[in-house]
């Protein structure tokens, strides 16, 4: 008789607990006062809007799968052509959470840690934190629109996009670190393949703080 369990898949279950830990270390929107749901607006706007591109574009420079590249391009593309950093600003402004100088500074020091992690080019290790990334953001989306009502916008663009976007841009990004994997023979999935999981994990939990 034929075996019909679906296999299991440790990055794709890996990357789901670490994302509902974090979920679950938010208060709800209605117990946020104005003033954390301004920082937590514009902590989530530093980091995103000047480093996912470059993020993305590093998986594409670090990987040799013909899949991955057309996975990471096709992800670029709709980050560029759409502007979607211009999105963000925009859902920032509307929400009077346009970031300052203590913001950035706040979560300066874990955008570094992740920066100098991408820059070590391994491509599995950057699609797997990029998959984790892409799907916390479509799950984050309706709680930080919420907290943006909290902060009197009418712009939700960007979480209305991003809401069902990324879990697309997720999928996509679980299979290429599957096909990244195919072209490096014997290639095992260690805690070693989450390090880029762990830091940004870290670097957003510093959104809630």
């Amino acid at each position: 008789m034929k075996n019909t369990q679906k296999k299991s898949d440790p990055i794709r279950e890996q990357v789901t607990l670490t994302i509902q830990q974090l979920l679950r270390s938010l208060p709800p929107a209605t117990k946020i006062s104005k003033t954390r749901a301004r920082t937590i607006i514009a902590r989530y706007t530093a980091i995103l809007e000047g480093n996912f591109i470059p993020w993305m574009a590093a998986a594409y420079v670090a990987t040799s799968s013909k899949t991955v590249k057309e996975i990471a391009f096709n992800n670029l593309r709709d980050e560029i052509s759409q502007n979607h950093p211009g999105m963000l600003r925009k859902f920032a402004i509307s929400a009077n959470s346009v970031p300052t100088d203590k913001d950035y500074l706040a979560v300066h020091s874990g955008i570094e840690k992740v920066r100098w992690f991408v820059g070590e080019l391994q491509g599995v290790e950057i699609l797997i934190m990029l998959a984790f990334f892409e799907n916390f953001i479509a799950l984050f989306m309706p709680h930080l629109a919420e907290i943006a009502k909290k902060q009197g916008s009418k712009e939700f663009e960007y979480t209305d996009v991003h809401g069902v976007l990324d879990i697309s841009h997720s999928d996509e990004l679980f299979r290429a670190a599957q096909a990244e994997m195919q072209t490096h023979k014997g290639y095992k999935v260690t805690h070693a393949s989450f390090k880029g999981v762990k830091l940004l994990s870290h670097l957003l939990a510093s959104v809630f703080a």
